[in-house]
């Protein structure tokens, strides 16, 4: 009976050291599955977008037509900059693919463009990264690209006027308007161009003395922001620039 309790205790005992033996196996492999899933995240630096907004909006006459939207942003670190953008509005920013940026050089003032498709409602997120997968998206914005404008300037001239006689120094003026903006209009005598002005009121300065005299004509041309263009009437003007080369007598 004696033997029997001691043959007892001893399973008892190895029982309870085989259960210690489990436990700390237990922890220890708990303690290392949670340090390796913590360590991707071990280190990284603390990444945020701020000041996200829409520096301008251009027209491109590019192929196919579309608008340059820029955007810029900061961030709290130097990081990259990416724009991405769509014409559809998804529920999260990471769902935006279509991306353009650059990954050089690291900055905190961020600034690139984005297409924006003509008559549509742009959708667009900023993004930037600082490596080994630690990226931010800024919130989804949105912004409305305008038609394309295919209405051309108006433009007539008005001076000189028709028939006019003119000599040495004259101003040539025209009056240019349209329904978005004039980017510039160029003046010519009789085909050639003689310059452009780019501010209204429109108008150059001239020296006719570099051109015979007789009967020329005069056009204004006007070219708008989505690179529309329209051509005055032309204005017909005579130069009568006299000579002042005085005839010599040999004694």
């Amino acid at each position: 009976m004696k033997n029997k309790k001691i043959k007892i205790r001893r399973h008892h005992v190895l029982v309870v050291a085989v259960l210690a033996v489990l436990a700390v196996s237990t922890y220890l492999l708990t303690a290392k599955s949670s340090s390796e899933a913590a360590s991707p995240n071990a280190g990284k630096v603390s990444l945020a977008i701020s000041n996200v907004a829409v520096s301008s909006m251009t027209y491109s006459p590019t192929t196919p037509d579309a608008y340059s939207v820029t955007v810029i942003w900061t961030t709290n670190v130097p990081a990259t900059t990416w724009v991405c953008s769509g014409t559809t509005k998804y529920r999260k920013a990471s769902d935006y693919q279509s991306c353009g940026g650059t990954n050089n050089p690291l900055t905190t003032t961020h600034s690139t463009p984005f297409w924006g498709v003509p008559g549509t409602t742009m959708y667009y997120v900023a993004r930037s990264d600082v490596g080994d997968a630690n990226y931010v998206y800024s919130q989804i914005y949105s912004i409305n690209v305008p038609p394309l404008d295919t209405t051309a300037p108006s433009v007539s001239i008005t001076a000189p006027v028709v028939g006019t006689v003119v000599a040495g120094n004259i101003t040539i003026a025209a009056n240019a308007s349209d329904n978005v903006s004039v980017s510039q209009v160029q003046f010519k005598v009789d085909g050639i161009l003689l310059g452009t002005d780019g501010t209204s009121p429109y108008s150059l300065n001239w020296n006719s003395g570099g051109m015979s005299n007789g009967s020329h004509s005069i056009t204004a041309i006007a070219k708008d922001t989505s690179s529309n263009t329209t051509i005055s009437a032309p204005i017909s003007f005579t130069i009568n620039n006299i000579s002042t080369t005085t005839a010599t007598t040999t004694p």
